[in-house]
């Protein structure tokens, strides 16, 4: 599953995100499933409810329990963007 050492991400859904946050168990979620790393986008970010916000924020910035990453500015995200052109430009 992981190579030398680096976990699995597994990019996390509004939904998700919610659901766990009002269940009280957002700070537990990275224990259910220890070897991954979980992850949340920028964009994704703008769908949770402010009160809900707080709780992710805390696990991002003070638990550092799951990751924020810009949309689009990974590997793959760069990769996917540059194919949508190619298509569009057909």
């Amino acid at each position: 599953m992981a190579v030398q050492g680096k976990k699995t991400k597994i990019v996390l859904d509004a939904d998700v995100i919610i659901h766990f946050a009002k269940g009280g168990k957002l700070d537990m979620l990275p224990g259910i499933l220890p070897e991954f790393q979980f992850m949340v986008l920028d964009v994704v970010k703008k769908e949770i409810p402010v009160l809900i916000m707080s709780m992710l924020q805390k696990c991002i910035a003070q638990d550092k329990t799951i990751m924020e990453e810009v949309f689009g500015k990974s590997a793959g995200g760069y990769k996917q963007a540059q194919l949508r052109k190619a298509h569009l430009n057909c």
